[in-house]
């Protein structure tokens, strides 16, 4: 009986905070790889980039390759030909992304990446949106090759807050400093929900619980609360619910062999 309290109540917090990650910016199929949106503010890419077929931003890495990289249209630069991102190194130009094969991601914290494919050799382009109020000129860094010929860069810029910028540029919108979104957006109205009726039942269930020790059976002092040993035990219950619901899983992934690394 402890183990399934304990496990309920690790459940209801896996619950709460898989809601924290469920606020993704969606990518916008008529601006592909330009715009993306969170609810109803956009993350816009559209002003950073050029529009003559050339690239907007240069850096050298610190494997002493030279890469290129525009937002949204796609420029050509010697062998690259109709690309996002372009590698040179050694005279060789090499395509690392393409400005069709693109995929927005979010992490839990509402930081938004790209990633490109279609470049020469399987090779792809990911780049972080950081979002900076105060850069109203983009900065596009190297970050490293951090997975075999996936290259990863940040960029900079105000354009990369959601609600900030229009095709045009910065739009001087978005409202003070701080998280991209509120707390309540980024917990999202499932979990709002969740964690409203569970401290509304365990309110109501205090209350009414002493109530009934103090009137029906004259309890006094800490005795009046309910179920009193159980609230003492609750580290110790949440402990082996914790426990009880990872231990089986660990042992059947070691069974199986399976992993997988988080960069």
């Amino acid at each position: 009986m402890s183990r399934l309290i304990g496990a309920s109540l690790c459940l209801l917090l896996l619950f709460t905070s898989r809601c924290d990650s469920a606020d993704e910016c969606k990518e916008d199929q008529n601006n592909k790889g330009c715009v993306c949106t969170f609810e109803n503010k956009n993350v816009d890419l559209r002003s950073l980039g050029h529009k003559d077929g050339t690239f907007a931003y240069s850096v050298v890495g610190t494997d002493k390759a030279t890469y290129y990289y525009n937002p949204c249209k796609g420029f050509t630069e010697k062998d690259c030909v109709n690309v996002a991102g372009c590698q040179e190194d050694g005279g060789a130009y090499r395509s690392i992304g393409a400005p069709n094969k693109t995929t927005f991601y979010t992490d839990d914290t509402g930081l938004v990446s790209i990633m490109y494919g279609g470049g020469n050799g399987e090779r792809t382009m990911l780049v972080y949106l950081k979002c900076k109020k105060s850069q109203h000129k983009a900065e596009f860094t190297f970050y490293g090759e951090i997975v075999k010929n996936q290259y990863t860069f940040n960029l900079t810029s105000v354009c990369a807050c959601p609600g900030e910028c229009t095709e045009n540029g910065p739009s001087g919108g978005g409202g003070g400093s701080g998280s991209h979104h509120s707390k309540a957006s980024k917990i999202g109205i499932p979990g709002l929900v969740a964690i409203s009726l569970f401290f509304i039942a365990v309110t109501a269930y205090c209350v009414i619980g002493m109530i009934v020790m103090r009137v029906k059976y004259d309890r006094t002092g800490s005795d009046v609360i309910p179920n009193k040993g159980l609230w003492f035990a609750l580290p110790s219950l949440v402990k082996d619910g914790v426990m009880f619901m990872f231990t089986p899983c660990r042992a059947a992934c070691n069974r199986g062999g399976g992993g997988y690394s988080k960069m």
